[in-house]
């Protein structure tokens, strides 16, 4: 019983193998026939065989049936030649055709011995001009004979050096018109789509003058050479040249992977945040380039099977690149992953049918178009998002519930309340005791209390109108204004707003000679807001630091400004509505921007990326403010003073200069002719300790003197500077660009606590 079974399987398999269509028929009822199912063949891998010696009944039983959809036989040595028995039994005056869908194809030649002997009735192929073809098609067509017997054999010979990718069909004339139809009809589909992409494209280059635009327009132009050529649509515009189609082919292959390479290049602003990768790009797209410039020139000069390897490297770095980009989390990586993914994934099965491997007619003639359709489509919805932040502010951008609004005025209210406090009981000391010098400092506390009370009213405001309107309502700026100007300004209203005598450090990068084009009201709104939200009410100082990054992307910088250390009373996840980190959400979203929390431990940090326009504008920025500090120099003469010495020099300051500390602690001696306030600027430069030396100056310095270390050790910090007691350090290097700046500051911190009720705390005498 177990033999028969086993019998009855093979007996099945073998019918199943062999179970093929004898004969390609065409009736009335029949207008379609694929040859594939009724053909047999035999590879020659010597190439020598002639029609009379394959036609032979020796050779009739080494043929083997194809039985199959699609004749794919990936790359082949030699020649392949094909039989199949054919029958017309059309009975309407219509010609039939023998269609071969082969673009790629090098050499085709078409034999019926029975009517025509040995004799080649057709020579086609990619190596032959296409002047040779009897009807001018994107496929090869041949017309069967209109006098042929009942039934007659066709041999057909194909070799090329490409892989072998055949779909062979019997068709009666009006079928091959309408599946031309609709092959052109799907192939006018995808153009059109791909002209939407590059004219969308343009237009962004248009408005942002980014080259990221241009290279993707490149890589769309790529893509439908590449469709065109593979479908055998170009050979027509070339009549008489040889081989043109393939040279196009494996440049639109490769001079997509060179624009691939590149655009990603500019998408993912590799030179900003993979400097290393940045080179290793670069070098991948060159070397797309000279393989371009080969394989179109010489393109039998290397095996086919290269250009597909360096197609599929170039995709695989690409892809490990987008991960990569992906866990880094570099902006807009997602997209550009997904798009990767896509592409890489097409690409493969592409190829695997292209090389036989998993044999389908659809995916290799459609295949490899759709999936680079699609990956474009995606890098173009990743565009769109970048450029439209109404997207990601939609959420933002809605009416708030009764109960959000009962917070907003709690909130208001206990703000206001405090401000109130303050203003009746300075101005009530003042009510008492009008004449004494010692409560004028009041008079400014309650000046400062109404600054105050002025500035909730603006933020209050512009909260309801931002809300309501959902645009800027601040006023419109008409000049550019420089990014230091507006820091500085922040500042200064800063200190008129405090009082709590807050510390407060700037540093600043890459913004000096910088002028804002937009929104510079705005952003200076912003930092204010910042500072007196995001102050200590203790000694602990606040570090704001402020830097341009120039990200190479749509023609926009980035501003990030980065507070640190975070107090632990702020919240970035907070839903409640107030005039405090709410508001500054806000602000930050009417300037497209976004915001991210770094903690580590203990330490937390709030980081604001603002997109800006600006531009760089080389002058030299002149303060017009009346000068009420002297300058006081320490140290010894060398190029770092003397260099200090031609940068202040043509400013309004009064300018000393000691090389001796007894001489300058002999002159601090005498405040009777100290008639403003002091910067001292120390030197690090002589051989004394700062450390010391500012033990011996702070004794004798008012409360509105300022100290500031000037030093060309690179392992003295910031922090240990002024755990010492100096209020700021420069190194020399920074002499040139921040010592304007620095003196700035330090003359306004000086001011401010001039007039304030919480003057510097100085330290004991040692009794002598």
């Amino acid at each position: 019983m177990f033999s028969r079974l086993i019998l009855l399987f093979l007996l099945c398999a073998t019918n199943y193998s062999w179970a093929a269509n004898d004969i390609a028929l065409i009736d009335d009822n029949h207008s379609d026939f694929n040859v594939a199912k009724s053909a047999y063949y035999i590879t020659d891998e010597t190439g020598q065989l002639s029609i009379d010696t394959i036609s032979s009944e020796e050779y009739a039983s080494h043929f083997l049936p194809v039985n199959d959809r699609f004749l794919q036989l990936g790359l082949t040595k030699g020649n392949i030649w094909l039989r199949t028995e054919v029958a017309i039994r059309i009975t309407k005056n219509e010609p039939v055709l023998l269609e071969l869908n082969a673009p790629r194809l090098e050499y085709l030649n078409i034999y019926i011995p029975s009517l025509y002997g040995n004799q080649a009735q057709a020579r086609l192929g990619e190596a032959r001009p296409y002047s040779n073809r009897l009807i001018e098609h994107p496929s090869y067509l041949f017309p069967m004979p209109s006098t042929a017997p009942p039934v007659f054999t066709v041999y057909i010979k194909l070799s090329s050096h490409l892989p072998v990718n055949v779909r062979i069909h019997l068709k009666t004339l009006s079928q091959v018109s309408l599946d031309s139809q609709i092959d052109f009809s799907f192939t006018g589909l995808l153009m059109g789509i791909l002209l939407i992409l590059f004219l969308s494209n343009i237009f962004f280059y248009i408005k942002s003058s980014h080259p990221m635009y241009i290279l993707y327009s490149l890589l769309l132009l790529g893509i439908a050479l590449l469709h065109l050529a593979l479908h055998g649509q170009l050979y027509q515009f070339f009549p008489n040249q040889i081989g043109i189609q393939e040279r196009i082919y494996n440049f639109a292959a490769l001079s997509c992977g060179v624009a691939i390479t590149f655009f990603s290049r500019l998408y993912l602003d590799t030179k900003s945040y993979f400097p290393t990768l940045d080179k290793a790009m670069i070098a991948l797209g060159v070397t797309n380039a000279l393989g371009t410039i080969l394989f179109t020139v010489s393109p039998q000069l290397i095996n086919i099977f290269f250009l597909s390897l360096m197609t599929f490297f170039t995709l695989f770095a690409l892809t490990a690149l987008a991960m990569y980009a992906l866990f880094k989390d570099t902006p807009f990586s997602g997209y550009y992953l997904i798009a990767r993914l896509v592409l890489f994934i097409g690409y493969f099965i592409w190829t695997m049918s292209a090389y036989g491997i998993l044999p389908s007619p659809t995916v290799y003639e459609w295949g490899l178009t759709i999936a680079i359709i699609i990956e474009a489509m995606i890098h173009f919805t990743g565009m769109i998002a970048q450029l439209n932040p109404l997207l990601r502010n939609h959420a933002r951008l809605t009416r708030h519930s009764q109960a959000k609004l009962f917070d907003l005025l709690s909130d208001l209210s206990s703000r206001l309340r405090r401000q109130l406090n303050v203003i009746d009981g300075s101005f009530t000391q003042i009510e008492k005791a009008i004449k004494n010098e010692r409560n004028k400092p009041l008079v400014h506390n309650g000046q400062v209390a109404n600054n105050n009370l002025q500035k909730l009213a603006e933020r209050l405001d512009y909260y309801i109108s931002a809300e309501q309107n959902h645009s800027h309502v601040l006023a419109e700026q008409s000049l550019p204004l420089f990014l230091t100007t507006i820091i500085d300004e922040a500042y200064n209203t800063f200190q008129q707003l405090d009082q709590d005598n807050a510390s407060i450090e700037f540093v600043v990068k890459n913004i000096h000679h910088v002028e804002l084009l937009h929104d510079a009201e705005l952003i200076q709104h912003l930092i204010e807001t910042m500072l007196l939200e995001f102050k200590y009410f203790t000694d602990q100082t606040l570090t704001l630091e402020i830097t341009r990054h120039e990200l190479n992307r749509e023609g926009i910088t980035t501003l990030e400004i980065r507070c640190s250390p975070l107090p632990t009373r702020v919240s970035t996840h907070d839903s409640s509505v107030d005039l405090g980190m709410s508001y500054i959400i806000l602000l930050i979203e009417q300037l497209n921007g976004s915001i991210k929390t770094i903690q580590q431990g203990q330490f937390r940090a709030l980081s604001i990326y603002i997109p800006i326009h600006s531009h760089v504008r080389h002058m030299n920025l002149e303060h017009e403010e009346e000068v009420y500090y002297d300058l006081v120099l320490f140290g010894q003469h060398d190029k770092d003073l003397q260099q200090a010495f031609n940068i202040l020099q043509a400013k309004p300051y009064s300018i000393e200069h000691f090389s001796q500390l007894d001489e300058l602690l002999a002159s601090l001696e005498k405040p009777d002719t100290r008639r403003n306030g002091s910067v001292i600027l120390v030197f690090d430069n002589g051989g004394h300790i700062p450390h010391i030396t500012y033990q011996k100056l702070r004794p004798l310095m008012r409360p509105e003197d300022q100290c500031l270390l000037i030093t060309n050790n690179v392992k003295m910090s910031r922090d240990y500077a002024k755990t010492i007691g100096f209020d700021e350090l420069l190194t020399c290097s920074e002499l040139e660009p921040e010592l304007l700046q620095q003196l700035l500051r330090l003359t306004r911190k000086g001011e401010r606590l001039r007039t304030t009720l919480l003057p510097r705390i100085k330290p004991l005498l040692n009794e002598p």
